[in-house]
C-alpha cells in the first residue's frame, strides 16, 4: 500500500499535467465532427452553384449572340427602317440588351457566391486540419494518461477493491466485444458468400432455359449444332450450380446457422444427339429430364434464396449486439478510468514522510 501510494505521489505532477492538456483539448473531437459536417455540405452547395455557374455561362453566350445580332445587323436595321419599323427594331434591340446585361449580372453574383464558397470551404479545411492535429494530441496524451494508470494500478490493487471489480467488468466487456466482432464477421462473409452462390444459381438457371432452348430446336431441324448447344448448356448449368453449392459450404463454414443446400443434379447427354440412329421418343425423353433439371435448380435457388433472407436477418442482428457491446466497452472503459482516477486523487492527497509513513 505504501509503494503504491509512493508511486501516485511520485506521479502526480505528470498526473496534472495530462489531465490539464486533456481538458484543454477535449472540445477537438466534437468540433472536428461538426467541422467535416460543415465540409460536407459546403462541397455539396459549391458542386450546385458549379452547375449554375456553367448554366448561366451556357445562357449569358446565348443573350451575348442575339444582343450582338440586332446591335451589328446593318441589314436587319435597314430593313427595319424600309418597312417604318425602326422603333420596333429599336425596341427588339433593347431588350436583347437588357436581358442580355441581366444574365451577365446573374452570372457575375453566382460567379461572386461561388467563390465566397470556395473560399469558406478552404477555410474549414484548414480549422478542420488544426483540429485534427487537436485530436491526435488528445487520444496521445489520454494513452499516455492510461497507460500511467496501468502501470500503478495494472492487476490486484491492495485497497481499492472498485477499481479491481472495475478492472475485472473491462476484461468482461473486451472479451464480449472480441466475441461479437468475430461473429459480425462471420455473417457478413456468410452473407457476402451467399450472395455470389445467388450469381452462380442465376447463371445457372439462363443456361438451362439454353438447353431448353437448343432441345426445341432440336425437334424442328435434328441438327447437331444445337445438340451441341444444348451439351454445353447443360454443362454449363451444372458447374454454376456445383459452384454455387461449395459457396454454400464455404457459409456454413462461416456461420453454423447456413443451413445445408439440396442436391442439384442435372442431367447431361452422353452422347450427341442429331444422328440417324436418333429417334424421337429418345429427344422426347431427355427433353423431359432436362425440364425435370431446370426445376431442381429452381428449387435449389429458391431455397438459397431462404438461406439469404435469414442470414441478412441475423446480421442486422449480430450488428446490433455489436453496437451494443461497444457502448457496454466503452462504459467499461470509463467507469474504470474513474475509479483510478478516484483512487489516484484520494492517494495523491496524503502525504508521506521520510521514512514512507502517512503523516
Amino acid at each position: 500500500m505504501v509503494n503504491l501510494k509512493r508511486q501516485i505521489q511520485q506521479a502526480a505532477t505528470k498526473h496534472e499535467e495530462l489531465i490539464r492538456i486533456l481538458a484543454e483539448t477535449d472540445h477537438a473531437a466534437p468540433s472536428l465532427n461538426k467541422q467535416k459536417t460543415l465540409i460536407a455540405n459546403l462541397e455539396i452547395d459549391i458542386a450546385a452553384s458549379d452547375a449554375r455557374v456553367a448554366a448561366e455561362e451556357v445562357r449569358r453566350l446565348t443573350e451575348l449572340k442575339d444582343h450582338e445580332q440586332y446591335r451589328d445587323s446593318i441589314v436587319r436595321r435597314l430593313a427595319y427602317r424600309a418597312t417604318g419599323k425602326r422603333e420596333a427594331f429599336e425596341a427588339q434591340a433593347h431588350k436583347e440588351e437588357t436581358e442580355y446585361f441581366e444574365t451577365l449580372q446573374r452570372e457575375h453574383r453566382e460567379k461572386e457566391t461561388n467563390k465566397a464558397l470556395k473560399a469558406r470551404l478552404a477555410a474549414a479545411q484548414l480549422a478542420a486540419q488544426a483540429l485534427e492535429i487537436q485530436v491526435a494530441h488528445h487520444n496521445e496524451i489520454q494513452q499516455e494518461l492510461d497507460q500511467l494508470f496501468e502501470a500503478i494500478f495494472g492487476g490486484r490493487t491492495p485497497g481499492f477493491p472498485e477499481e479491481d471489480e472495475r478492472e475485472r467488468l473491462l476484461e468482461l466487456a473486451v472479451e464480449a466485444h472480441k466475441k461479437a466482432s468475430g461473429r459480425v464477421e462471420d455473417e457478413s462473409t456468410a452473407v457476402r458468400l451467399l450472395s455470389d452462390a445467388q450469381e452462380h444459381f442465376r447463371s445457372s438457371k439462363i443456361a438451362m432455359k439454353e438447353a431448353l432452348s437448343a432441345s426445341n430446336r432440336h425437334f424442328f431441324f435434328n441438327g447437331v449444332i444445337a445438340d451441341m448447344i444444348e451439351h454445353s448448356a447443360l454443362f454449363r448449368a451444372q458447374m454454376e450450380a456445383m459452384s454455387a453449392r461449395n459457396l454454400v459450404l464455404d457459409a456454413q463454414f462461416r456461420s453454423s446457422l447456413v443451413e445445408t443446400l439440396p442436391d442439384v443434379v442435372i442431367s447431361q447427354d452422353s452422347a450427341v444427339k442429331g444422328n440417324p440412329f436418333s429417334s424421337w421418343v429418345t429427344d422426347t425423353v431427355f427433353q423431359e429430364e432436362i425440364k425435370a433439371s431446370a426445376a431442381r435448380v429452381e428449387q435449389a435457388s429458391a431455397v438459397l434464396d431462404g438461406f439469404m433472407i435469414e442470414a441478412a436477418a441475423r446480421l442486422v442482428a449480430v450488428k446490433a449486439d455489436f453496437a451494443r457491446r461497444e457502448r457496454e466497452l466503452r462504459d467499461a472503459w470509463c467507469a474504470l478510468h474513474k475509479a483510478r482516477e478516484t483512487a489516484f486523487e484520494s492517494l495523491a492527497r496524503r502525504p508521506l514522510n521520510a521514512s514512507g509513513k502517512e503523516i
